[in-house]
């Protein structure tokens, strides 16, 4: 080990030091006397702020290089680092023997960077140790308009029996931290101060658990009063729905859908509201704040979309286990969530700024590797405002993405779109629980290892639990379920088309049948050559299809069938009844020219936005495009970063008004507005290595 001695080191590294830990004493509980001769012993397997060791066959143990990050002292956020760990640990600890499990824990304590620490006292306990599983943070005063003004926080932990206790103070061993003390400081008690005007985020740490909100410091600020009123598409008010103003104070509708929302800041702009329900999610356009009166926002119209507060994802097989897992989260607001991955026993917080991307980067583990039987891999993303979110699955020359849906989108019949197994992996479908108790009914269109060709399966999943299915090709499987889940479908790494190499992953989280639509218009993808892989499927009886492009054709589907066109330029595709489109990018033997195959979703046209927030990832790629449909008339104003466009082609689309453009973006976050309804897909290359995924619903 290497110790940091210097100043500069000290203040600029996370510290490390050595926890040399000793049994001295043993609080026993639900323990008998007999037990206590030996309690520890190689049985067990103890931890420390994330690091592990087995317990010596003597009851001894002895971690090194524990982190203990030192940035202030004992007085908080604001005072000099005395180099003693800023966060309270504690040793934890489980063994299973002759079929029993027993759990160990200390009393928290901080560690002084470079020094040893002995364990003064362990309990042991046969039921799960009482430490906080979640947290839940709240300032009481969300808005401070004058310098020096305070509020507090409040903050309650989760226990693992799903009671709740209070641990506010640092007595409770809690620790806080501001994102910006200058604007917002925050002591060691959860006390906030106000020290300037901006957006401060603040952070509550308990055993582990984290929880984040945020206080808007507005100074001389008369405030202002948000009120309006939210609907459901057809007119009707909606009860009980969550209101955001975007400085993040909240109310809920009442039974004629109005909301007021005190203590909105009037002076940092124009406000805004965001609306989430049970039904779908939506929000207002900017006002001009009224200060110190009423600002009213209007009607406010609830529709689903792929922005939500709520999700339930997974991460299906890559070509290997050890791929780059990783969520990309962004809002048109400032807001906080969370990411919880109970399979893992990992919570991860999060912030996202308006037009900016949080990347969440998860274990490997993440993934659903074993098919064939339930797993625990499910991942919830929750936020306090309406958010995007996408996933990455990265692996040198194995890569894709894919759009996530919010849990109000999920419905309860859906059919798979999937690609032929191969030598470099199978078929694949994966399903995930948001409800306990869900029974989950595959009927595969095609044979597997776990099944038969149209030979029902059934599984019951509880929330964010998994499965996952391999087969031939699993395009057109039947998935249904007692209440509704979400599902994925792929490859581990396909060959596309089947004849031709290179292998890349391929996945999409599937929309269900609900949200099909009639008319698809597509654009072949910059970069290539011949065309593009389209993969059709239905639901509906004889449903007519009518391709009018680059090859005109006319033909019928029967549900669970499928047709594969290989089509070139723009197209425009109608259909007697909802189908489902998925584009495939070809391996690099197709045409000779950099890329892989991915998979991406083609949004029907009643399923465009006017606005998108997506990103490019920043390494790993030497090309990255959008694919925008726009109508024709509204070329000049849409903006891509605030610029009108600059495609690299613009091409009519048969007869729908709409025009499509191939347009070249850099690596990073992006932002496009428009007056009416797009279309957008972000792709890239590499070398044998692409990614795409439509960029919203």
């Amino acid at each position: 080990m290497t110790l940091h001695n210097n100043s500069e080191d000290r203040l600029m590294i996370p510290r490390l030091c050595i926890l040399a830990a000793t049994l001295v004493a043993v609080s026993l509980a639900s323990i008998s006397d007999a037990a206590a001769q030996s309690l520890l012993d190689d049985t067990w397997t103890v931890s420390v702020n994330g690091q592990s060791v087995q317990v010596n066959a003597d009851g001894s143990f002895r971690l090194t290089n524990v982190p203990s990050p030192d940035e202030f002292g004992a007085g908080g956020q604001g005072t000099p680092p005395d180099f003693i760990g800023d966060d309270f640990v504690r040793v934890t600890g489980t063994s299973t023997a002759e079929g029993k499990t027993r759990w160990l824990f200390s009393e928290p304590f901080r560690i002084e960077d470079g020094s040893s620490f002995t364990v003064q006292q362990l309990i042991i306990t046969e039921t799960p140790p009482p430490l906080p599983a979640a947290l839940a943070v709240e300032v009481i005063t969300p808005t401070l308009t004058t310098l020096g003004q305070q509020t507090s926080i409040i903050t309650m932990a989760e226990l693992a029996d799903g009671s709740f206790i209070d641990v506010t103070p640092q007595s409770a061993w809690t620790t806080y931290t501001s994102s910006n003390p200058l604007i917002a400081s925050v002591d060691v008690n959860g006390g906030v101060t106000a020290g300037a005007t901006g957006i401060a985020y603040l952070t509550a740490e308990n055993d582990g658990a984290t929880a984040v909100t945020k206080v808007v410091v507005s100074l001389g600020d008369p405030l202002t009063t948000v009120e309006g009123r939210v609907i459901d598409i057809d007119g009707s008010a909606v009860f009980e729905a969550l209101a955001a103003s975007s400085s993040g104070t909240t109310a809920m509708t009442d039974v004629n859908g109005r909301f007021v929302i005190d203590g909105v800041p009037a002076l940092l702009g124009p406000v805004s509201v965001f609306v989430t329900a049970d039904i779908g999610s939506g929000a207002s356009g900017s006002f001009e704040a009224v200060p110190g009166a009423i600002t009213d926002v209007g009607d406010v119209v609830l529709l689903p979309t792929s922005e939500g507060s709520d999700f339930v994802v997974c991460f299906p097989r890559n070509y290997e286990a050890t791929s780059n897992c990783s969520l990309l989260i962004g809002s048109e607001f400032s807001t906080t969530g969370e990411v919880t991955m109970p399979g893992l026993a990992i919570d991860i917080p999060f912030s996202v700024q308006p037009g900016l991307v949080t990347t969440i980067s998860l274990p490997s583990n993440v993934q659903v590797l074993t098919a064939g039987e339930v797993t625990q891999r499910g991942i919830g993303i929750s936020a306090e405002a309406p958010i995007t979110v996408y996933g990455l699955n990265r692996l040198t020359f194995s890569t894709d993405a894919f759009t996530a849906f919010p849990t109000v989108v999920a419905g309860t019949r859906y059919r798979v779109l999937s690609h032929a197994s191969s030598v470099n992996g199978p078929s694949q479908l994966a399903v995930v629980g948001i409800s306990d108790d869900t029974e989950v009914t595959i009927v595969p269109s095609s044979g597997g290892p776990f099944g038969e060709q149209g030979e029902a399966l059934t599984v019951t999943l509880d929330a964010l639990e998994t499965y996952l299915l391999t087969g031939d090709d699993l395009t057109g499987s039947l998935v249904t379920s007692s209440s509704p889940i979400a599902v994925f479908g792929g490859h581990e790494c396909g060959n596309v088309p089947a004849d031709f190499g290179f292998c890349d992953h391929l996945v999409e989280q599937l929309p269900p049948i609900s949200y099909w639509g009639i008319e698809h218009l597509t654009v072949s993808l910059a970069g290539r050559a011949g065309g593009d892989t389209f993969r059709i499927v239905t639901d509906t009886p004889n449903t007519v299809i009518t391709v009018a492009g680059s090859k005109p054709a006319t033909f019928s589907l029967d549900p669970g069938t499928f047709s594969d066109l290989i089509l070139d330029g723009v197209n425009q595709i109608t259909s007697s009844a909802p189908v489902l489109i998925c584009q495939y990018a070809h391996g690099t033997s197709y045409d000779g020219n950099a890329g892989d195959p991915f998979m991406g979703l083609v949004a029907p046209v009643e399923r465009f936005r006017t606005a998108y927030t997506f990103t490019s990832p920043p390494s790993g790629f030497v090309a990255h495009y959008v694919n925008i449909v726009l109508r024709a008339e509204d070329l000049t104003d849409v903006l891509l970063d605030g610029q009108a466009l600059a495609p690299l082609t613009v091409e009519p689309i048969g007869t729908s008004g709409f025009v499509g453009v191939q347009v070249v973006v850099q690596p990073g976050c992006h932002n496009l507005t428009a007056p009416t309804p797009v279309g957008l897909y972000a792709y890239g290359f590499n070398a044998a290595d692409s990614y795409g995924y439509a960029g919203g619903l």
